[in-house]
């Protein structure tokens, strides 16, 4: 199979054994590594495919899907592969809201298109902290807002700018043809 290794969020015994990059025991866990961790820098690491399974969640109602690769023509019959999330109702369209929001009259506005219905989305930027770089640019999405179809995960690595610059406008490509495809 090709399963992919889970998402890092560090904790004091990642610290202690040497963050992945220094001799275990010369670097301590700081307050400052959960400020960090809160908003999604420095040691916390993510795929953009487990960014779009996390949006999945805000997507479909609180459901963790698992992906597949299939074969053009493969027969796909059965369900995917879903978990249910611990998450109140309330709190899953708080999230919602505020994706819609973001995309409204935010960061994402550039996701505002004609041809796109109204979706959802949040754009990210995230420091270079291993090798002191330029940024790198996220963008997590999902459209349309009311009845989601699709999910989206863009990541730009090392582009200065953030991602409504670099992320946003490569999410916005997919979602403009997978909503052209469906009009045809």
């Amino acid at each position: 199979g090709y399963e992919e290794s889970p998402g890092l969020v560090g904790n004091e015994d990642w610290a202690n054994e040497g963050r992945g990059w220094a001799e275990p025991g010369t670097t301590p866990w700081i307050p400052e590594d959960m400020a960090s961790a809160s908003i999604g820098q420095s040691i916390v690491e993510i795929t953009p495919l487990q960014l779009a399974r996390a949006y999945s969640v805000f997507a479909n109602g609180g459901y963790l899907v698992t992906p597949h690769l299939a074969d053009q023509g493969q027969d796909w019959t059965a369900p995917p592969l879903r978990t249910k999330v611990d998450m109140k109702p309330s709190t899953l369209e708080t999230i919602r809201a505020g994706l819609r929001k973001v995309v409204a009259d935010g960061t994402g506005y550039g996701l505002n298109d004609p041809a796109l219905p109204p979706g959802a989305g949040k754009t990210g930027t995230a420091e270079d902290s291993q090798r002191g770089g330029p940024d790198h640019a996220w963008f997590g999405c999902f459209s349309p807002y009311d009845n989601p179809e699709i999910v989206v995960a863009a990541f730009a690595q090392n582009t200065p700018g953030g991602g409504s610059v670099h992320a946003l406008p490569m999410a916005k490509k997919v979602l403009l043809a997978w909503h052209a495809q469906k009009a045809d």
